[in-house]
């Protein structure tokens, strides 16, 4: 009975660890979408040649297609 139950700790520990590795990569990609998104609206505003060039890559990657798929 303790075996079966341990076992099941185990179970359970590992869907919540999967859970939270899930949720902070979700929110990590997020907040990489949201910093290029603002790269893109404000080119060299913020960020300088750094952001001039992301930007130069992204429209010249994906075209006008790269605002909404930052927003995505």
């Amino acid at each position: 009975m303790a075996k079966q139950e341990r076992n099941e700790k185990k179970k359970t520990n590992k869907k919540e660890l999967k859970i939270v590795n899930k949720e902070s990569f979700c929110a990590t990609i997020a907040l990489f979408s949201v910093l290029l998104f603002l790269i893109l609206c404000t080119r060299t505003l913020i960020f300088g040649e750094f952001g001039f060039a992301i930007h130069a890559f992204l429209l010249g990657s994906f075209g006008y297609f790269a605002y909404p798929l930052t927003v995505g």
